[in-house]
């Protein structure tokens, strides 16, 4: 997520745009529910998406406390983490306004390492020519393309995206709020991932088979 959406997102928020709240969803949700999980007991798992919906919610409620300095998706998985963590010993915090004030509390989320950000740092290093090739090839597709092939990316099982609700997102970024229709979002799917793997291929990575370098 760009610096500039986030900032965006957070003046926004500032000023109590309430329709701020799902943008920050669909911005960060993916990410953080996938995070989330992997901290959640098996029993638990599925509830991955109810933590980050009530880590918005409880963002949204102290929203001014948050300065801006710290990225908004740490800021975000900070309180998920402590919700999830209430919620795996049985706690399960709810809506309340204490609950709210102590999950966003900014001198309480800063008494917690950032793993996030430690994680993609130590993911970036290990990774530096791969991500380098992925970042070079992502950038050869069309922006329609590129936001499909990353949409379907980011989801663990293909099968869950809604190509139907894709289409709607997608057609007010680039249609002016006509709905994209389901067959040419799996068009562009397919023509991205074509073009991005024969890139990949150029660079010397094999994404199509698991073991990713030729």
């Amino acid at each position: 997520m760009s610096t500039d959406t986030d900032e965006d997102l957070t003046l926004r928020a500032w000023e109590g745009d309430d329709s701020v709240k799902g943008e920050i969803l669909r911005a960060h949700g993916t990410s953080l529910e996938k995070s989330i999980a992997r901290l959640l007991p098996t029993r638990l798992k599925e509830q991955s998406e109810d933590v980050v919906c009530q880590a918005i919610a409880n963002f949204w409620a102290s929203r001014n406390k948050y300065d801006g300095k710290r990225p908004l998706g740490a800021y975000l998985y900070t309180i998920a983490k402590n919700i999830a963590s209430d919620l795996a010993t049985g706690k399960r915090p709810q809506q309340k306004s204490q609950n709210m004030e102590r999950y966003g509390d900014h001198g309480y989320l800063d008494s917690f390492e950032h793993p996030v950000e430690a994680e993609l740092d130590q993911v970036e290093e290990e990774n530096s020519d791969f991500i380098v090739a992925v970042r070079e090839s992502l950038g050869l597709l069309s922006d329609i393309e590129r936001d499909v092939i990353e949409a379907y990316g980011l989801s663990d099982n293909h099968e869950d995206v809604n190509a139907a609700q894709l289409g709607i997102e997608l057609g007010e970024k680039y249609k002016d709020g006509v709905p994209i229709p389901k067959g040419t979002i799996r068009q562009h799917k397919f023509r991205g991932k074509e073009r991005l793997a024969k890139a990949m291929r150029q660079r010397g990575y094999d994404i199509e088979n698991p073991g990713g370098k030729r």
